[in-house]
């Protein structure tokens, strides 16, 4: 299960990158899901972390 959480990060990020890059649509609503989805995206990777018990090796964890 925790290995979803990985794949789910990734995935937004991906999406991300591809909202944000995408051209000829209505800008507002285009940056705000690319924020949904980065956001989301943070949560994710964070919650695989915690769950997977890393954060001795990812000290930025908590800047």
């Amino acid at each position: 299960m925790n290995f979803v959480f990985l794949l789910v990060a990734i995935f937004g990020f991906f999406l991300t990158v591809l909202l944000l890059l995408k051209k000829n649509v209505n800008k507002l609503p285009q940056q705000f899901l690319a924020l949904f989805y980065f956001i989301y995206s943070v949560y994710c990777l964070q919650t695989y972390i915690i769950t997977e018990g890393l954060l001795t090796q990812f000290k930025w964890f908590y800047f």
